[in-house]
């Protein structure tokens, strides 16, 4: 192996990624991905295998490209194989190896994920090379983009329907679909297919857009969708590990115990946290706007404890800050158990508040009071000057911290949708 070669194996980091091995032409010879670069690549210090060998007699440099994790990293090495056709791919030359997610050509587009392209009227988006991550990918993205399955049109909602992963008028032969809903649900399938063709940036961008134009007709509901698609991307492209918004039962899975002692160093506590809540703010423009409050204790996610807030809207404080104020302000005065650690999505502003709120309150003294920037990128601590990356936290705190923020905004979201409903179908403007 090239002395070059060997010297960037040696230097990857331990970081998603795409690696692409190359010859004196600089042409690509082979492209690969890997959730640790660091790992994967040094498997190739090894000459053993036909693939090894190839690359060790032709290989004389190593790039790579630096990705948020591997759902990100699928989407790029199916790009850049499609684009450069790398000789010793070989296995995305065997139809029965790789996969491809097809949309066939129907009113309704319906997507599969299949090995080979036999329908000349579908579209076909591809090569990938792990169908496990795929199907991961297409599963959390029919959570906010539904989409159809069924094979034939039928009677009454499908299982699907039911559990919102299937928009039910799709393939339901006794509904009649409008001309907005049609319209949804192709936007829906455009998405897909531009997310899985790598464009995740132009689609936030289009939904933040379609964001102002619904407050601006004042279609809130519609705005709120937009705004859940967005953070839905963020939550499967921004982790370094794929995790469904409702990561509860995701957690059941991680070290519980790890997490705890992280939480226990990084607060300074002298006794092991057993309760935990975190607090998030759901509204469009001030409008409709709600609390949430979770709780963690005895290593699960206790929902006989979670607690709603319908917001007092008031023209003079349409603020997240505002919000976050009376929300806590209310909390602080209930008789509830004393949490050890409090957060709160936001940053040094709200946790600013938060302090300003329990610090009167002499229930809360041994209270701990935390905040998580928007993104899940930062974690904030009282009475510390610096924030704490996420990048930077023991992978079971980092996961447990997203999981927590994941579940306050689902809950927060749902009540929110509820009050939304519930207003107009009184007809009050809240």
């Amino acid at each position: 192996m090239k002395e070059l070669v060997r010297k960037n194996i040696n230097k990857a980091p331990d970081s998603p990624g795409v690696y692409k091995f190359l010859n004196s032409k600089k042409e690509i010879v082979y492209i690969g991905k890997a959730l640790s670069l660091k790992k994967r690549l040094k498997s190739y210090l090894k000459e053993e295998g036909y693939k090894n060998k190839n690359i060790h007699s032709e290989a004389v440099d190593l790039k790579y490209d630096l990705v948020q994790n591997e759902a990100a990293a699928l989407i790029l090495e199916s790009q850049l194989i499609k684009k450069h056709d790398p000789k010793f791919n070989t296995m995305l030359k065997d139809n029965s190896n790789y996969f491809f997610v097809e949309v066939t050509n129907d009113q309704f587009p319906r997507i599969f994920v299949v090995r080979q392209k036999k329908n000349p009227l579908s579209i076909y988006i591809g090569p990938f090379t792990s169908g496990t991550i795929l199907k991961n990918i297409i599963s959390l993205l029919r959570k906010t983009f539904p989409f159809c399955t069924c094979l034939h049109q039928h009677k009454g909602a499908c299982f699907n329907a039911k559990i919102h992963l299937c928009s039910d008028y799709c393939c339901n032969s006794e509904l009649s679909p409008t001309k907005k809903e049609i319209r949804m649900y192709k936007n829906n399938i455009k998405h897909i297919i531009d997310i899985l063709e790598g464009k995740i940036e132009k689609i936030k961008l289009k939904l933040k857009q379609d964001i102002k134009k619904s407050i601006a007709t004042q279609d809130f509901e519609a705005a709120a969708r937009s705004r859940d698609q967005i953070i839905a991307l963020e939550n499967i492209f921004e982790h370094k590990e794929i995790i469904s918004n409702n990561s509860a039962s995701n957690f059941l899975a991680l070290k519980e115990d790890e997490a705890m002692k992280s939480l226990k160093e990084i607060f300074h506590l002298k006794q092991k946290p057993f309760r935990l809540e975190m607090y998030d703010i759901s509204n469009i423009s001030g409008v409709y706007a709600t609390g949430s409050m979770v709780v963690f204790q005895n290593n699960k996610f206790d929902k006989n404890e979670y607690r709603k807030f319908k917001i007092r809207y008031t023209e003079e404080s349409p603020n997240d800050i505002a919000m976050l104020k009376e929300v806590l302000t209310r909390r602080a005065n209930q008789k509830w158990t004393i949490p050890n650690i409090l957060l709160i999505d936001g940053g040094p502003a709200q946790l600013n508040i938060a302090k300003s709120i329990f610090e009167k309150n002499k229930r809360f003294q041994k209270t701990k009071i935390g905040s998580m920037a928007k993104g899940k990128e930062n974690l904030f601590v009282e009475n510390t000057t610096n924030h704490i990356p996420f990048k930077d936290l023991p992978n079971e705190t980092r996961l447990f911290l997203i999981s927590l923020q994941d579940e306050a905004h689902r809950f927060a979201v749902a009540y929110h949708h509820l009050v939304y409903k519930k207003s107009n179908l009184e007809g009050k403007k809240y």
